[in-house]
């Protein structure tokens, strides 16, 4: 009886040339039946009836109609069906990748190794994944409705209340913190939860947590700890041993420095003056290790004390000479000391500690040696103004250091 042109068009016709078809004049006769037995329940029910459907137009395009279907009474008396129809294709397909999208998102986050969780403003649970669940071994049932701190160990609940509180007052838009946890079974885990605000008309809404099982990394932290700890107890016993035996050791020695010092004043031969000043040198050297055992502690933590005293460099290094001379003399090296002429003779520094370092290296070339020569040189690296940078150089005749060794040299114990 009546078309208009947006239906004339589904049709592939001019409005006119609908007039008096049938549906099964217009359309294929699966669709045309079914719009047949929707007229029908319309009609039958005496009542407005509504019904979303799909349909091929006369173009071959596919679209989805939602149709209202009523009667009404012509001012004749006839009864007539009235059909309005809307294209909800667009809205159909949006909704459609809208559930499907939805429904990969759920996917996602219940496949997620992490924990996922919301609440609402008030902190109640809304939503867990399964994940969490498996973690606090609760069902989904279990635990919609319940407040997020039920589920945080008891100790550290005060804390936590206070950083999310404070998360929600200042509306800051994500946070990070690591809470303690007991499960359904009483186990304990540590979570570090990456917190996001929601909001809702500006104002908070509650939050929604990725959470990330980090008890290994706690206990492996918890382990380092004491593994410091006892390291550091270690390293005090192991100072103060070093303190006390050096102290015993340093009693007995300076009694012999001390009565080493008293034969120099008895009626000696030359030699014997020789042998003594030898002596008197070594307990000296000695003495000044045992002194720099005292200060191991010290030591470590990069806090040696050096001395800025005035002595003569020359006399230093002789005696320092003296002190390996029978050594190698017993090996029948030739031993050296050649100080050039423009070297101080008076300088400031810490002589126990040089001396120390020039008979550590006159030692260890010593004992390399076989054959041949040991020699020491003092020379001026740089002068400025009145300050002096000096250079000692030993050198031997023995079997040398590889290229790829010589680092070990400044290495404990090399």
């Amino acid at each position: 009886l009546y078309a208009n042109d947006a239906f004339a068009r589904l049709c592939g016709l001019q409005p006119a040339k609908c007039i008096g078809k049938s549906d099964f004049d217009l359309w294929p006769a699966g669709i045309a039946q079914a719009l047949r037995e929707a007229d029908m329940a319309a009609a039958e029910g005496d009542c407005a009836f509504q019904q979303t459907g799909t349909i091929q137009t006369a173009r071959g395009e596919t679209l989805t109609l939602h149709t209202f279907r009523f009667l009404y009474q012509t001012p004749g008396g006839a009864k007539l069906l009235g059909r309005i129809a809307l294209d909800v294709t667009e809205g159909v397909r949006t909704q459609r990748a809208l559930d499907e999208a939805e429904a990969r998102y759920r996917e996602l986050v219940e496949q997620s190794s992490e924990v996922i969780y919301e609440t609402d403003a008030q902190g109640r649970l809304r939503f867990y994944n399964q994940t969490g669940q498996r973690l606090f071994g609760y069902q989904e049932d279990e635990l919609a409705g319940r407040h997020y701190l039920e589920l945080v160990d008891e100790a550290g609940r005060h804390r936590t209340k206070r950083f999310y509180d404070l998360q929600f007052a200042r509306r800051t838009p994500q946070t990070y913190c690591e809470v303690r946890v007991r499960t359904k079974l009483g186990g304990m885990h540590w979570l570090g939860q990456n917190a996001q605000l929601l909001l809702q008309d500006g104002q908070p809404a509650g939050f929604r947590v990725v959470a990330r099982d980090v008890t290994e990394r706690r206990m492996a932290e918890q382990e380092l700890r004491k593994a410091k700890t006892a390291a550091e107890a270690a390293a005090r016993t192991k100072s103060d041993f070093l303190a006390a035996m050096s102290h015993e050791i340093r009693t007995p020695l300076n009694g012999i420095i001390g009565m080493t010092s008293l034969l120099f004043g008895t009626p000696l031969s030359e030699e014997q003056l020789d042998y003594l000043n030898t002596i008197k040198l070594s307990g000296d050297a000695l003495l000044s290790v045992i002194n720099d055992i005292l200060d191991f502690s010290r030591a470590e933590s990069g806090r040696m004390r050096l001395e800025a005293i005035e002595f003569n460099l020359s006399e230093m290094v002789f005696e320092a000479v003296g002190v390996v001379t029978e050594l190698a003399q017993r090996k029948g090296l030739q031993l050296e000391a050649i100080v050039d002429e423009d070297v101080p003779q008076s300088v400031v520094g810490d002589p126990a500690r040089t001396r120390q370092v020039l008979l550590n290296l006159f030692s260890n070339a010593i004992k390399f040696t076989e054959r041949g020569r040991v020699s020491l040189r003092v020379s001026v690296q740089s002068k400025h103004g009145g300050q002096a940078g000096t250079r000692f150089e030993v050198s031997d005749t023995g079997i040398g250091i590889a290229p790829d060794q010589q680092t070990r040299i400044f290495e404990s114990f090399s």
